[in-house]
């Protein structure tokens, strides 16, 4: 049987989706056909503004987008252009650990910041585990290159946020113009995105290169592992993504996607290849309103935050439907199974067997939905629920979200705090961290703030406090956020501090 080698794979895979490329021009060139029918003159003006379009894409968005690689470190006292050529050289013994793309999200201030996928900065983040660290290059249009770190880095959606450093001076920082979030995106299945990449021919002389795609389907999962409950799956492992038919090379993490009015479109995420098929699909996170909230809180450098109802859940089957009559068009929903007393789910009103419709104005047909609108909301939001409840009809309801309860936060990297310590001690919500949780089911919600960390030697530690322990009062008001601790605690020289187990601690500004 004859065998067919990788270099054989990727040139049919480049071969197919060269086909694919030109049945889309072919394609665009019917529609425009039979537009135009009426009057063969204007033909060929069709494609021709669709190419000007294309090529006033490339000029606005080509100095936005950059290269970046995760490069094994080196005592050797070189700058990044040394280091970066020495690994991208025809007959480099190294090859870089990660490669793929980014694109520029701001530039103000003496500070130019990227976003690109945690898979490109991977390395960086274990660098505490791995015996050879690493280092961080981004590769602009100019062709210039720079060192650059960690802002911030977030697990569940996969995204982080990049510096560059402050001390190397670019010639051309003040042309580098970040990309444009539009505020309604209108990306939908059959929709045309332009991709920006190809990052080793970008590695070359700084050009990226250019290729359209066609979405052909939204709202779609990675393959799960089978190991994990619903609450530790990434966001992606939800039906949050975009499936493209981009060509391999342009499929790498991090290439930015643009709309053909050039507003920045999302993220290539991973790309599938079928390899007995022949063919490979692309994954991408789009532009959205979740998707901004959570770029705009990895830019200041704090860890992303999620909802959280406090409820187990499951979906519903066909049958909870057959007497039910509904404007919805929908035939399952999510059904609540357990409500903890004191969760936000208890606090607005649910009960077990509610059915759950929608969130928001978002329709609600399985488990895995309603988990991805709640936890593309923030804690403290509030959020409408549109309920069914047996007996009652259909119902709504107003639920403010607790904080999602983070698994493993070792791959979590944040460089600022969204509250200052207090006399040494840091607290979160108290479902901020599952290891802080009675169980694994939350059969208690718990109540207050959860102390997170405290500096060795501080008033907090000498205090006799403890990471874990769950503040449920200060000076005799409860709190229940970091912020009502914050406002609790302020301009007050002797606090005293009441806990969950009952113990009682003052603690005065020595």
């Amino acid at each position: 049987m004859a065998t067919t080698s990788p270099l054989g794979n990727q040139l049919q895979l480049m071969r197919i989706n060269n086909i694919q490329r030109l049945s889309l021009v072919l394609l665009f060139l019917i529609v425009s056909r039979q537009v135009t029918a009426a009057d063969d003159s204007k033909f060929p003006a069709t494609l021709q503004q669709y190419e000007e379009q294309l090529i006033q894409i490339s000029n606005e968005v080509s100095d936005s987008v950059v290269m970046i690689a995760a490069i094994h470190a080196t005592n050797a006292e070189k700058t990044p252009t040394e280091r970066f050529e020495e690994i991208f050289h025809p007959e480099a013994s190294q090859l870089p650990a990660r490669i793929g793309m980014g694109v520029i999200v701001e530039n103000s201030d003496n500070q130019l910041l990227v976003l690109t996928t945690t898979h490109l900065v991977e390395p960086i983040i274990s660098r505490q585990r791995q015996q050879n660290p690493f280092d961080l290059f981004v590769k602009f249009s100019t062709n210039e290159i720079a060192h650059a770190s960690l802002v911030a880095a977030d697990p569940r959606s996969e995204l982080a946020v990049l510096k560059i450093d402050p001390e190397v001076e670019l010639k051309t920082n003040s042309n580098f113009t970040p990309v444009q979030f539009a505020e309604t995106t209108n990306t939908v299945k059959g929709s045309i995105l332009v991709a920006l990449g190809d990052p080793w021919e970008m590695a070359k002389d700084g050009q990226s290169g250019l290729s359209a795609a066609i979405v052909t389907d939204m709202q779609r999962s990675l393959e799960l592992d089978s190991d994990r409950t619903l609450a530790e799956r990434t966001l992606h492992e939800l039906g949050t993504l975009l499936t493209l038919d981009l060509p391999v090379r342009f499929a790498s993490h991090g290439t930015p996607l643009f709309t053909i009015q050039g507003e920045f479109a999302g993220l290539v995420h991973s790309q599938k290849v079928f390899s007995q098929q022949g063919e490979a699909v692309s994954f991408a996170v789009p532009n959205s309103e979740g998707f901004r909230r959570i770029v705009k809180e990895l830019k200041q450098g704090y860890e992303v935050e999620y909802g959280f109802l406090g409820i187990s859940a499951e979906t519903s089957s066909t049958d909870a439907f057959d007497n039910i009559s509904l404007t919805t068009p929908q035939s399952t929903a999510a059904i609540v199974l357990r409500v903890p007393e004191n969760s936000p789910a208890a606090n607005a009103g649910m009960k077990r067997d509610d059915l759950i419709l929608r969130v928001n104005d978002q329709i609600i047909e399985t488990n895995e939905d309603l988990v991805r609108e709640i936890t593309l909301l923030k804690p403290s939001e509030r959020v409408e629920l549109m309920l069914y409840r047996d007996g009652e009809g259909t119902q709504s309801v107003t639920a403010t979200l607790g904080k999602w309860p983070i698994y493993d936060d070792s791959l979590i990297v944040t460089t600022q705090q969204r509250h200052p310590d207090w006399r040494g001690l840091h607290v979160d919500y108290p479902t901020s961290r599952k290891r802080y949780l009675r169980d694994r089911f939350l059969s208690v919600y718990p109540t207050g703030v959860v102390i997170v960390s405290i500096e060795e030697g501080s008033i907090a530690d000498r205090a006799g406090l403890q990471v874990g322990q769950f503040i449920v009062k200060v000076n005799g008001q409860s709190v229940e956020t970091p912020q009502q601790f914050q406002d609790a605690v302020a301009d007050q020289q002797e606090v005293n501090i009441s806990l969950a187990s009952g113990t009682e601690i003052t603690i005065s500004n020595d």
